[in-house]
């Protein structure tokens, strides 16, 4: 493995780079499955060849050429079988740039130019290697510019011919106000009420956009929410129900269940033994 192991950051950049570089699994892991482990920080990885997949939150994502695979902190993943990629590690302590730039984006896309994105991550670390740690301004201007290339190949495979596609702050603002308020009780007219627009047009716009429902949203924030407080607290599972917007705790049994193939007892039990 080739990288930077690091942990610098700027004090006026909200960016912490950990560690970026060239990784083979092969040379590392000779079982053909890596361990579960729970993720600390943001994690890019650009495959550039390799077999199977790799697993995160219970979701199987293939090690294919041209995929690029973006783990958010307090992931649980591993991986199946051997693959080389490039790969940036680094946290963010900006939420306002995360919530538009980094949380939008899906686990797993294909990247329609491969030389391009290999270039573009090549030039991160090759930035890092020639700056270090006097200078981090040009490691992050090579950062930012991965970021934003990335996001534009994510509205165009989400939007392209889109007929909603000049709505799509509206729903932002509509998923900006699930994930502030995923507690309380809310549905459609609440979204649409954010969105700014009528119930039956909003339903159709968040579909046309996203694929889902505003009520699949709306669970899916819940059961993530969920699954942090399970890991991450003591809190009896009545408790975790109320403070995810739950109706009751076995209803959100029953999401687990339904989502996870797990029960929310099993889940903690499960992942607290990785901390």
């Amino acid at each position: 493995m080739k990288y930077n192991d690091l942990r610098v950051k700027d004090m006026d950049n909200p960016i912490t780079f950990l560690k970026m570089g060239y990784f083979d699994s092969s040379l590392y892991f000779k079982k053909k499955r890596t361990p579960l482990r729970r993720t600390t920080s943001y994690e890019i990885e650009f495959y550039t060849d390799g077999k199977g997949d790799s697993l995160v939150d219970g979701r199987s994502f293939p090690h294919k050429a041209g995929n690029m695979l973006i783990c958010r902190p307090g992931s649980f993943r591993q991986s199946v079988q051997s693959f080389r990629c490039y790969f940036i590690h680094f946290t963010c302590a900006d939420e306002d740039f995360e919530n538009r730039y980094l949380k939008n984006l899906p686990v797993c896309m294909p990247v329609p130019d491969f030389e391009r994105f290999k270039e573009l991550m090549c030039d991160v670390s090759s930035a890092m290697a020639t700056e270090g740690n006097s200078d981090l301004f040009f490691v992050t201007v090579k950062f930012y510019n991965l970021i934003c290339a990335l996001n534009q190949v994510f509205k165009q495979v989400r939007n392209e011919s889109n007929p909603f596609f000049h709505l799509q702050q509206n729903v932002f603002c509509a998923e900006q106000y699930v994930q502030q308020h995923f507690a309380e009780k809310m549905g459609l007219k609440e979204m649409a009420r954010a969105a700014n627009l009528s119930p039956n047009y909003f339903l159709t716009v968040f579909k046309g956009l996203t694929g889902k429902t505003p009520n699949r949203y709306i669970t899916a924030v819940r059961l993530n929410e969920a699954k942090k407080r399970l890991v991450n607290t003591v809190d009896g599972m009545e408790c975790i129900a109320e403070q995810c917007g739950f109706d009751t705790q076995g209803y959100m049994c029953y999401v687990f269940k339904k989502e996870l193939k797990i029960s929310p007892k099993a889940y903690r039990d499960l992942y607290r033994k990785l901390i």
